[in-house]
């Protein structure tokens, strides 16, 4: 039994329109549910989790589909960065590589960072 399955057709669609709205008050209205009733199941630790599941479920699927055209995007400026025909595009194409290189390797540096204190914590546990 998921956690969608034990909540109302109503909260359902309140998440459902709460990871598609940029505010509560217009998530409550689309999903025809009242500010007081968001407020109390935010009390509901099976509504929040619901919640947050579907948040990082979303967030999963996006990181997935911005992956997938980060190579489409590399080999654009990585073309304009040597052929382009103002200087200006080429430095700015070249820059745009250089950041998206550091922040890869930033990212990848945090990862293995998280990994050693998560195997520290495992092992002081034991």
């Amino acid at each position: 039994m998921t956690q969608s399955d034990t909540l109302s057709v109503k909260q359902s669609k309140l998440i459902d329109a709460l990871l598609q709205s940029c505010n509560v008050k217009q998530a409550c209205k689309t999903a025809k549910v009242s500010r007081k009733s968001y407020y109390r199941w935010m009390d509901d630790k099976r509504f929040t989790d619901a919640l947050e599941s579907a948040k990082k479920a979303l967030l999963e699927r996006e990181s997935i589909a911005l992956m997938a055209g980060m190579e489409s995007c590399r080999t654009v400026l990585y073309k304009l960065a040597v052929s382009a025909e103002s200087e200006n595009q080429q430095r700015m194409s070249a820059l745009a590589l250089y950041e998206m290189a550091l922040k890869v390797r930033e990212s990848l540096e945090i990862e293995s960072r998280i990994e050693v204190i998560e195997r520290y914590i495992n092992d002081q546990q034991k």
